[in-house]
């Protein structure tokens, strides 16, 4: 037989066990009542659950009465699981919610406070410098547009004492380029038959 301090060790224990699983329990049932997730995710969640709670009940089973399983583990998981949700579980379950509030408010106000005093002037600025841009790329096209259209005048001005001896080249380069080709044409093929009516 145990020493009686050792049995409301191991009872302790499992009650305290016990506790903690029906804390755990009201845990899963806030979340997924406040996010509602799909089925897949509910179901991974509730694997995890019964993961974490086969894990407790192992370590306060093997610390608490060194694996062996008799009637009052059962009585005292009981028990803790009563007690919890007797004596705390309202308390726990409003808390857990007005947690989930608070964390909501505050990741609302850290995105709002993100988005107004550090994206907005970004956008607002990144806005400024596209538009400066956009003024100075056009300023610079006109600026290249209107020396083209002064180089292209200087050019024809330039060019202007020489268009009529271009012009005279050019007419005699042609007349010479005709002749070419008819003396060519007479020499190969003979010389031109008259047409006939």
């Amino acid at each position: 037989m145990q020493q009686i301090d050792l049995q409301f060790y191991s009872f302790f224990t499992l009650l305290l066990c016990g506790a903690v699983l029906g804390l755990l329990f009201d845990l899963l049932r806030v979340a997924r009542g406040h996010y509602r997730p799909n089925a897949l995710v509910a179901a991974a969640v509730d694997l995890l659950f019964w993961g974490v709670a086969t894990l407790a009940f192992s370590s306060a089973l093997f610390y608490g009465n060194w694996g062996e399983i008799r009637f009052y583990v059962v009585v005292a998981l009981s028990l803790g699981i009563g007690l919890y949700y007797w004596l705390a579980s309202p308390l726990v379950i409003e808390l857990v919610r007005l947690f989930l509030a608070l964390l909501e408010w505050t990741a609302n106000l850290i995105a709002t406070l993100v988005l107004r005093l550090v994206w907005a002037p970004l956008v607002f600025m990144a806005g400024l410098v596209w538009g400066g841009l956009l003024t100075l790329w056009r300023w610079l096209t006109a600026l290249a547009g209107t020396l083209l259209e002064l180089l292209d005048r200087l050019g024809h001005w330039l060019m202007r004492p020489l268009n009529g001896p271009y012009r005279y080249a050019r007419l005699h380069y042609l007349l010479a380029k005709r002749r070419v080709k008819r003396r060519l044409r007479h020499w190969l093929l003979g010389p031109p038959r008259p047409r006939q009516r």
